[in-house]
């Protein structure tokens, strides 16, 4: 008998009655299985349906005959075919006992037990090919996605397809919230073999994530990167405060934070005394930009207020800042947990190794431990508190190498973002940016916010900048081919310690490094002139050994595929890589074991096809896959005598498919081997991270090297243009020639002014410049402060010729703004920024105030200015800048004749048919002198206000200088009066005298 299978491809007829789906089954039991579990979990056999979906949207028919038998159900009881008892029995299920025992689903149970347990959180529900959202979570997801939201059952539902949750996931915590994630811990295979085939699925918790805990794959960057870009920041700040005395000035704490970036590996520590503006928190806020806050209940009223102040400041802006009270204990309480936590972690190593590790942590402040076992307490939710570990990698924040720049500097001089619009298109770090990879680009940041204050240090940077920025050198090129394209080593690695990282992902990380370390093997300890630059590149070739062997120990193809199964095709290589555990060892025979299984049970489908070749006596019959049913037998309609007992799984008109009682009992043996061998690979891959893991110091550390040198190749990219030189630093000369502004140049078409700035602790100290409105003022105090900053971060500076000094601070007082969760005016504000940098001046600052006084009337504002000028000049002899609209500051010049100059932005006066009209044009020339007038009726014509208005003001600023010339007029000649009469002159004389001063016209006072 010979049984040819047909070609044809018509429609599938319907399955036979040992195969059919009991539909009447199914939709009875909606009450009991609540109709949300999919066919897949009700009947995990039926058609071959292997996954977990409930509702599938490929499944049309379903909902339809739903409904069609609801429909039918209530024209039933309509039309009275319930007896009389089935309607009481109706009835009594809207009691409240019914309700509270079968108003919810299994389903809607699950995530009422799983929302007791994560009362905080957005609860993401895997359901089959579906990630669902139920209740608030629902709607407050359907906002923030953008997605539909939709009534039932008794929750609002939401979902998102499963393939597209980390993008779905990321979008969700940048808004600020915080994301638990719950997955099938069941698969269908061992679920339909077991006794609960029939039951829901079981689900849990797998992940809960924050913006500072997420830590998403680093290798699709390079496309979405552009240059100046700020990167979102994932720092952690946790601060508490304590305190200092009661005999204190009110409000001053000591202030303790410890700030974690877990993508990277950073902690950065520091306890330091604050004021009740909280001046100093405002400046370590700036530096981080935290994603999350932690502080506990116990924090001051005052700095709560200013986090609330920076939280709102920072929304207006577009960054979500999310906020975890966390419970603080007493600082012993905290060093002991500490201790107790380092001491789990390292249980098996040695003793020496662990008080090594408490030795460095035991030296960090007191407050800054409290804020470390606060987030310990507070990673640990999240499983990652093992980084905290590494003790090697906290740093201080006061760092006695770098300068602190403070948020008022950092604003003021538009450092990472413009005054306009807050974005970074026209900051200093826009100009400056020029980075190939994002952990450079981190670095950079950091090395802008913290200048260096050592001569030597910036030399070797200067240095390294100029080999790299002058002519053709090939190492020069060798670097940058190195860097170009590489991915987020810092985050990879994060990554890879987090086990976290996928095998594609792992084959790019671990290829970037084995590219760096053979990048200069050939001649690492000489391949540059410049000492800074071959000491990083010296550290490159330390990794090359280990990244190899882990690279030689996996198949990179069936990694690049993500194919964890066949990824470790040879588990001997593995089990020689590193240092292999009982565990490993178990792990390697389970997949030896389950190998074996797979090939064994294919090895009995090819002897049974060969047992039904012989029997239909068709040799050329082959298994065939019909959609996700493996093994099928397909035979023609007229083939005959059919055993009883085949199991047909599908038809056409043409052909019939089937499956033997043996095949399915092999499918699903081999189904259990491969699930066993996934959960063994998976074992093995992540304890083949745990290895590389083990070599974290050594990779971040190249990873840093790595950093340094992308940050030094864009200082060189800066500096190789033109107009740009190398700065000398001095001792106390402060001299720029033809200088210049890095961002303004940059953005305007036409050419900028440039303009000569000398300074000497030894001579002029001081500049006080007046000038028209709109003339240059703020503008060229700024290029100042820019070249010092750009100087001491290591990079040249837009002039011909630039000697400058080595600063310790840069100052800065500018623009105008209150603080009304301080309850503080403009005024209040402009003063507490003026004390503190009259506190933390020195001689070897650089200071600049921009129209000190503005927020109150001209007399006390320039009362204000004067005396602050004085007490600078007098007490402190700092590099000053003194910006001001207040003329009459200009007899302090008499008084420091030595230190103080007086310059203003020189301007022509432009004639037309008004003779007395502000009408000016700017020469932005800096040029000695005092201008006696501020033009800002010039400026109110540019901005295009009314004529009619304009001399209307022009009338009433003459009136007013006439008013105020006269009044000095007669107090000058009162005292003229007094002088000569103590001369006993006539009165005749005297009656004289007068008549011809009072005679004096106005205007020849008048400028």
């Amino acid at each position: 008998m010979q049984c040819k299978d047909s070609t044809s491809q018509n429609e599938d007829e319907s399955v036979s009655s040992k195969n059919r789906i009991d539909w009447e089954s199914i939709i009875a039991n909606e009450n009991s299985s609540s109709g949300d579990e999919s066919l897949a979990e009700i009947h995990p056999n039926v058609m071959g349906v292997s996954r977990n979906e409930e509702d599938s949207d490929d499944m049309d028919e379903v909902p339809l005959i739903k409904l069609q038998k609801r429909k039918t159900q209530e024209k039933k009881e309509k039309k009275g075919y319930f007896p009389e008892e089935n309607r009481k029995r109706a009835r009594s299920r809207s009691s409240s006992e019914s309700k509270e025992k079968d108003i919810y689903t299994p389903l809607e149970k699950q995530y009422i037990e799983l929302r007791k347990k994560y009362k905080d959180s957005i609860l993401a529900i895997e359901v089959g090919y579906k990630f669902r959202f139920f209740g608030d979570d629902a709607k407050t997801v359907s906002k923030a996605l953008g997605i539909g939201c939709y009534y039932e059952h008794n929750f609002l539902n939401a979902s998102v397809p499963s393939y597209r949750i980390d993008f779905h996931l990321e979008r969700l915590i940048n808004a600020g919230l915080k994301v638990a994630v719950a997955r099938q811990t069941e698969t269908a295979v061992f679920k339909s073999t077991g006794n609960s085939r029939n039951t829901l699925f079981e689900r849990d918790v797998v992940g809960v994530y924050t913006k500072g805990t997420f830590i998403n794959e680093s290798t699709s960057w390079y496309d979405q990167r552009s240059n100046g870009s700020i990167q979102d920041s994932q720092y952690i700040f946790c601060v508490v405060d304590n305190p200092i005395s009661k005999k204190a000035p009110f409000g001053k704490v000591q202030i303790g934070f410890l700030c974690t970036q877990l993508s990277s590996g950073t902690f950065i520590y520091d306890q330091f005394e604050d004021d009740i503006l909280r001046t100093n928190l405002q400046t370590r806020l700036s530096h981080f930009q935290p994603c999350e806050i932690l502080f506990s209940n116990e924090l001051s009223s005052e700095s709560v207020s200013l986090l609330n102040h920076y939280i709102t400041s920072e929304q207006v802006i577009g960054r979500k800042i999310c906020i975890q009270n966390v419970n603080q204990h007493t600082a012993k309480a905290s060093l002991q947990n500490v201790c107790d936590f380092f001491s789990s972690k390292f249980y098996d190593y040695e003793q020496v190794i662990v008080d090594l590790h408490l030795e460095k942590i035991k030296s960090l402040p007191t407050l800054s431990i409290v804020c470390l076992e606060m987030t310990i307490s507070y990673l640990t939710e999240f499983s990652l508190e093992n980084i905290l570990t590494m003790s090697d990698f906290y740093q201080p924040f006061s760092h006695f190498s770098s300068m602190i720049l403070s948020k008022q500097t950092m604003d003021g001089l538009e450092v990472f973002s413009n005054q306009t619009d807050q974005s970074s298109i026209g900051s200093l770090f826009w100009v400056l940016d020029h980075t190939y990879t994002r952990f450079g680009q981190r670095l950079l940041q950091q090395w802008i916010k913290a200048p260096l204050l050592s001569a030597n240090e910036i030399n070797n940077r200067l240095d390294a900048v100029e080999e790299l920025s002058t002519g053709f050198n090939e190492n020069t090129q060798i670097l940058r081919k190195l860097l170009h394209r590489l991915p987020d080593l810092e985050k990879g690695l994060a990554r890879i310690y987090y086990q976290k990282c996928s095998p594609s992902e792992l084959l790019y990380i671990l290829k970037g490094f084995y590219r760096a370390s053979i990048a200069f093997s050939s001649n690492p300890n000489n391949s540059f002139q410049s000492s800074l630059l071959n000491s990083l590149v010296k550290q490159l070739p330390t990794i090359l050994y280990p990244v190899d062997q882990f690279l030689a120990s996996f198949t990179h193809a069936k990694a690049a595929e993500n194919n964890k199964l066949e990824m470790f095709q040879n588990v001997d290589d593995f089990d020689s890589v590193g240092d292999s555990s009982s565990e490993d060892s178990q792990s390697i025979l389970k997949v030896r074991e389950h190998k074996m299984g797979i090939l064994m049970v294919e090895t009995e489908l090819n002897i049974h096809l060969q047992e039904i070749r012989d029997y239909l006596n068709y040799q050329e019959l082959n298994y065939t896959t019909w959609g996700n049913m493996n093994f099928c037998i397909e035979l023609s309609r007229g083939c005959k005598n059919i055993p009883e007992d085949w199991i047909r799984v599908s038809a056409t008109r043409s052909l019939i498919r089937y499956h033997t009682p043996k095949v399915q009992a092999f499918i699903l043996e081999l189904a259990q081997h491969k699930e066993a061998l996934a959960v063994s690979c998976e074992e093995i891959y992540i304890s083949f991270l745990k290895k590389i893991s083990g070599y974290y110091n050594e990779l971040r550390r190249v990873a840093v090297a790595l950093a340094s040198l992308d940050c030094l190749l864009s200082f060189a990219c800066v500096s190789s243009q033109t107009g740009y030189v190398r700065p000398q630093l001095t001792i106390h000369d402060f001299y720029v020639e033809d200088s210049r502004h890095p961002m303004i140049e940059l953005l305007t078409d036409e050419p900028y002014v440039p303009n000569d700035i000398y300074l000497s602790a030894k001579g002029i100290q001081t500049l006080l410049i007046t000038g028209p409105n709109m003339g240059g003022k703020t503008s060229i105090v700024k290029q100042l402060a820019l070249t010092s900053l750009m100087a001491q971060c290591g990079c040249f500076v837009p002039a011909k010729s630039a000697r400058l000094p080595l600063l310790d601070s840069i100052l800065v007082r500018l623009g105008s703004t209150d603080n009304i969760f301080l309850n503080m005016s403009t005024f209040m504000v402009e003063m507490h920024e003026t004390n503190e940098i009259l506190n933390k001046a020195t001689d070897k600052s650089l200071i600049i105030f921009d129209e000190l006084g503005r927020g109150t009337s001209t007399v006390d504002g320039e009362a204000i200015s004067y005396a602050v000028l004085y007490h600078l000049n007098y007490y402190i002899r700092p590099y000053l800048l003194f910006v001001t609209h207040y003329p009459g500051l200009g007899v302090l010049e008499k008084q420091f004749s030595h230190r103080l100059r007086s310059y203003h932005m020189g301007y022509v006066r432009l004639e037309g048919r008004d003779q007395n009209a502000q009408n000016i044009s700017f020469l932005y020339k800096l040029v000695p002198g005092i201008a006696s007038r501020s033009y800002g009726l010039n400026v109110a014509r540019m901005a295009g206000i009314p004529i009619s208005i304009i001399h209307r003001a022009e009338e009433i600023s003459e009136e007013h200088e006439r008013d105020q010339w006269l009044l000095r007029k007669n107090r000058t000649l009162l005292k003229l009066k007094r002088f000569i009469q103590s001369y006993k002159f006539s009165q005749s004389d005297l009656e004289e005298l007068f008549s011809c001063l009072s005679t004096i016209e106005t205007n020849e006072f008048i400028e």
